[in-house]
């Protein structure tokens, strides 16, 4: 492996853990809103799916590499 592979690889796992963060923390304050009396549910319900699927093409990516 050379360094410049190396380098991306470690990138790439950086930017990984990045990302499952930004997910995480995401929902979590997805459910915090959930919580409250009033809320726009469509948002709340779009912004999810838009997280989920940034989460399902970061997994996908992880496979093929």
């Amino acid at each position: 492996m050379g360094i410049q592979t190396k380098t991306q690889t470690d990138l790439q796992m950086k930017a990984k853990k990045v990302i499952e963060e930004f997910v995480d923390l995401t929902l979590m304050a997805i459910d915090e809103q959930k919580k409250r009396p009033f809320k726009d549910t469509y948002a709340i319900n779009q912004l999810e799916q838009s997280v989920m699927s940034i989460y399902a093409i970061l997994l996908n990516r992880g496979d093929r590499q």
